[in-house]
């Protein structure tokens, strides 16, 4: 602010001649804004902190996107299915016979393999083969003796035997099946044939034997 003294002069007259003295009146005026100069050096200043403050928050958001480093391998994986075959084998019952007349039967073999797995099922010739004969037999253990035959059919076309692996039995052959990894049922039929016993005095009693089957895979 500008300030200006001015001082007049009035005469009056009073009573000394004189004109009194008037106090000087101070006048101040507005003064005009001065411009301030920039200071280039300062605008760069202000310009370089701002990219930094930029790039301090492109890094900051940058840092929670970022991926931790990842490393890969093969893991082996494996396992083996071996082949097996299972079974069960029912009783061949004749019951009460007649040795002089024909009596046909029937029971099942349950057996189990592996799925695909190609076996086949023998007989043995039995515990009292009748090697005279050429028959399984069953005996009372009197001395007595009974023939019997085991078929694959209910034909009667062919017998059940072993003669293409342990040869025990050579009148018959085995038989062959697939396995499908469930229980198969196998159909197995005897008989007690006239021609078989024909010369044979067959005493009353109790008659058994007992076959070996086999599954061979």
């Amino acid at each position: 602010m500008r300030c200006a003294v001015r001082a007049r002069r009035c005469e009056k007259l009073t009573g000394s001649g004189e004109a009194p003295s008037r106090p000087r009146v101070q006048h101040c005026l507005p003064s005009k804004p001065r411009r301030q100069r920039r200071d280039p050096r300062g605008a760069q200043s202000m310009h370089s902190k701002s990219q930094h403050a930029v790039v301090a928050t492109v890094l900051a958001l940058s840092a929670g996107t970022v991926q931790a480093a990842t490393v890969s391998a093969l893991m082996a994986v494996s396992a083996t299915v071996p082949s097996s075959c299972s079974i069960a084998a029912g009783n061949l019952a004749f019951g009460n016979v007649n040795p002089k007349a024909q009596t046909d039967v029937s029971t099942t073999l349950t057996v189990t393999c592996t799925a695909n797995l190609a076996y086949s099922v023998t007989m043995d010739a039995g515990q009292h083969y009748d090697a005279a004969r050429s028959l399984r037999s069953m005996v009372d253990g009197n001395g007595g003796k009974l023939r019997y035959h085991i078929f694959k059919n209910a034909e009667a076309s062919g017998q059940w035997g072993d003669n293409d692996f342990a040869r025990t039995y050579n009148t018959g052959s085995s038989l062959a099946f697939t396995g499908t990894g469930a229980a198969q049922n196998i159909p197995v039929f005897g008989r007690i044939a006239v021609s078989s016993n024909n010369d044979l005095v067959v005493a009353p009693g109790a008659y058994s034997d007992q076959v070996l089957v086999t599954i061979n895979y």
